[in-house]
């Protein structure tokens, strides 16, 4: 592995659980200098949501392969490729999805969001959101149209104000984190954190000698909940 990436050791998961297809498509890869990690959920009710976000993660590892690694400009080309893909696949006309993803490189993690998929650190028994949640209700509560108790029943929890394929200028958020060993890495689409809180990713956290024996701890733990969307998340340990 390449001097200038940290140590680190990664889980992927995905299932579609109760739904019919699974739209959520999620990457971990060790790139030649750097560690690559994503989760995209394709937006249910528009058509081809695995189309897109499959795609959206392939444009994101040839980009990078290729050495660019400005996560902005890459969100960005991406959310037009699929625009313009919409004009290739009219059957995929409207198609969009979340995206979730970060790069380890020289102790620094550097991500990019659009949606309502999340990106946390854990460190010791401390959860923390990275990731903004780009969703109706999350703007309402902001904005002081909706208490936190209003919020937690509103039947719109999951129209999302940002995601690539169908927006000119999706809401893109990127920002950097500065990486100690010991620290994890979790990316979850919505059907994961929606379901598990952030006291349980910390119990499992504490509890988990290396990435794989968190992620079949999770994979456990989502088998006692009663899922409602397909279940995808990426776990990666700073050693």
């Amino acid at each position: 592995m390449n001097s200038i990436l940290m140590r680190t050791d990664h889980f992927k998961y995905t299932d579609k659980g109760p739904r019919r297809n699974n739209q959520d498509s999620i990457a971990a890869i060790d790139l030649p200098n750097l560690l690559f990690a994503c989760v995209a959920d394709g937006v249910g009710g528009a058509p081809c949501g695995d189309v897109a976000s499959t795609e959206s993660i392939n444009s994101f590892v040839e980009h990078l392969t290729g050495g660019n690694e400005d996560l902005a400009a890459l969100t960005e080309l991406t959310n037009k490729k699929l625009r313009y893909a919409h004009s290739l696949m009219p059957e995929c006309r409207g198609m969009c999805t979340t995206f979730t993803g970060c790069t380890v490189k020289e102790h620094v993690l550097h991500f990019t969001h659009a949606g309502d998929s999340r990106l946390h650190i854990i460190r010791g028994n401390e959860v923390s959101q990275l990731s903004d949640n780009h969703t109706e209700v999350e703007y309402m509560f902001r904005t002081g149209q909706l208490s936190e108790e209003e919020a937690a029943t509103y039947p719109r929890r999951n129209v999302i104000l940002s995601g690539l394929g169908i927006y000119d200028e999706p809401i893109i958020q990127t920002g950097d984190f500065a990486l100690q060993a010991g620290d994890r890495i979790l990316l979850t689409t919505d059907g994961v954190h929606e379901t598990v809180i952030g006291a349980e990713f910390a119990y499992l956290s504490e509890n988990s000698a290396n990435a794989a024996e968190f992620g079949n701890q999770l994979i456990a733990l989502l088998a006692t909940k009663t899922l409602t969307d397909n279940v995808s998340f990426v776990v990666v340990f700073v050693l």
